[in-house]
């Protein structure tokens, strides 16, 4: 799909991965609807874009503010054709008996994480079946959710957010299923550690360790890396269904 000309949901955008993901976009010649609670700097990011961006101050948790923040897209662009996931925040918990997420504190991080990105993506993902087919391609629409390598190494300390992105990757392949019958094509990047507010959740010897994992380059991630691979995606047809690692080849130790 062809960016030039299309309107992108990021969720998260008004920092880190998702900035970046929504900068990729408008230098691309796309529009961009910031769904995020960070409403000082989403309004301005929104106000430095003014025209190409808007920002929407949506919780991804609840059902009728995604629903609300879709509206004002459309009314504002007239369509969605791009939803990128990128909402999120960590809260590290060690995996052991005295010293492990409350039940409340778990909840709140997959609702936050795994269920705000499946309302995200089933609400856009219904919008975008009402797009006309694109003329080459037949594509109504792209999807692109944020995972992380903590779904594939159980060694995290991270308890909550290592079941809500291992979930987030989980479903890529079952939500492709449903949504390539209609055109709409659906993929998830796991990425390694980057240079982002996130990375603040994490103790030094912790992010010293991912950087160390890493085999080439040994540094952390650049978000507008990040944000090339989600112009990758939405721009290779043939790019459906797929997880995939962004992180330096790294095999994280056990923290």
């Amino acid at each position: 799909m062809n960016i030039e000309r299309k309107v992108a949901i990021v969720t998260g955008g008004s920092s880190g991965l998702g900035q970046a993901t929504a900068e990729r976009i408008l230098a691309a010649g796309g529009r961009v609807a910031i769904f995020d609670i960070d409403r000082q700097r989403g309004q301005a990011f929104a106000e430095a874009h003014a025209g190409k961006a808007i920002h929407i101050d949506v919780d991804v948790v609840l059902e009728e503010s995604v629903r609300a923040g879709i509206r004002a897209t459309l009314d504002a662009f007239g369509a969605i054709h791009i939803c990128v996931n990128c909402a999120g925040v960590g809260q590290p918990r060690r995996a052991s008996v005295h010293d492990t997420h409350s039940a409340a504190e778990f909840t709140r991080i997959l609702q936050l994480h795994l269920v705000g990105t499946y309302n995200v993506t089933r609400l856009a993902g219904a919008q975008m079946m009402d797009n006309e087919p694109l003329a080459r391609s037949g594509e109504r629409g792209v999807i692109v959710n944020t995972a992380a390598l903590d779904a594939q190494h159980n060694g995290s300390n991270q308890l909550a957010y290592s079941a809500c992105t291992a979930g987030v990757a989980g479903m890529t392949r079952p939500l492709t299923l449903a949504m390539s019958t209609y055109g709409i094509r659906v993929c998830a990047i796991m990425p390694g550690v980057f240079d982002t507010p996130f990375k603040a959740n994490l103790s030094p010897d912790a992010r010293a360790s991912l950087v160390t994992a890493s085999r080439f380059p040994k540094r952390e991630g650049d978000p507008a890396e990040f944000a090339a691979l989600v112009g990758h995606i939405i721009e290779n047809p043939y790019l459906n269904g797929e997880v995939i690692r962004l992180d330096g080849g790294a095999h994280p130790p056990s923290r």
